[in-house]
């Protein structure tokens, strides 16, 4: 794989839980996916590049949600994968 990208939704209905992305175990260099969208016309799938004309060889994508308890949040909503 030499591209990948992460597609979640950003919602207006805030607050949204927020989640952090560790790429190949770099967890000194995180990637938040937060999903509060800062416009207010509507929700929108947000794609997130990751990896772009990188190394081929295999990757460790985790995706760790920061708030569990969802109660009054909007829950994070991961869309796909995408890898090329």
């Amino acid at each position: 794989m030499r591209c990948i990208a992460v597609q979640y939704r950003k919602t207006i209905r805030r607050p949204a839980v927020k989640a952090t992305l560790i790429f190949d175990e770099d967890d000194k260099n995180p990637i938040l996916l937060d999903s509060n969208f800062d416009e207010d016309w509507g929700d929108c799938l947000y794609l997130q590049p990751i990896l772009h004309h990188g190394i081929h060889k295999k990757h460790k994508v985790e995706i760790i949600v920061e708030d569990t308890d969802t109660k009054d949040k909007t829950p994070f909503y991961l869309m796909s994968l995408i890898v090329a």
